[in-house]
């Protein structure tokens, strides 16, 4: 896991890559915005989790890190001891996830419920529709408090890297921490 943060403090926002390595168009826009090297009004982690599928081209090493969350510290799998890791990292901020489809061009967000913080943060998404997942997404991260999940587009295309480049922009604006573009 490679955790990068922008700004002094401790980070209240957190921007999550590479769930699956199988999908990087989210490591590719925390790659993008990290050689902008951009002025941020608050603090933000940028984290890319799963290093080892992503360099490999696979969506994972052992299980489907996105239904292996709060995860275990001595769990038998290498995503199991991720998922305990990046929920103690992320613990206390709201968080962004970026992912990509096979089977849909056009982003789109995901919330466990439509809360506060998803009526805070969606309106201000370059995204048409927001899916409520509610009782769908047991062992996924977007059970933890305060998560937006977000489909970038295709997988691997260069659309979706540059859809989750400008919904990352976005996300950072509606959360205070970059100025609206």
């Amino acid at each position: 896991m490679r955790i990068h943060q922008l700004g002094d403090g401790t980070p209240e926002v957190a921007v999550v890559a590479a769930i699956h390595g199988d999908e990087p168009c989210g490591a590719r826009a925390v790659e993008r915005l990290l050689a902008e090297e951009p002025d941020v009004e608050r603090p933000v982690k940028l984290i890319v989790v799963n290093e080892e599928p992503l360099d490999r081209g696979v969506r994972y090493v052992d299980e489907d890190l996105n239904r292996a969350f709060p995860g275990d510290p001595e769990g038998d799998t290498h995503e199991a001891r991720l998922a305990h890791a990046l929920t103690n990292e992320i613990r206390d901020c709201t968080v962004f996830s970026l992912h990509s489809t096979q089977s849909y061009g056009e982003p789109f967000a995901l919330a466990s419920e439509i809360d506060a913080v998803a009526r805070s943060i969606c309106p201000h998404l370059p995204v048409d529709v927001v899916v409520e997942t509610g009782a769908f997404s047991e062992g996924r991260l977007i059970e933890h408090p305060h998560t937006i999940e977000v489909e970038c587009g295709l997988q691997g295309s260069d659309e979706a890297a540059e859809n989750a480049y400008w919904l990352v922009r976005a996300f950072l604006a509606a959360t205070g921490t970059l100025p609206a573009p």
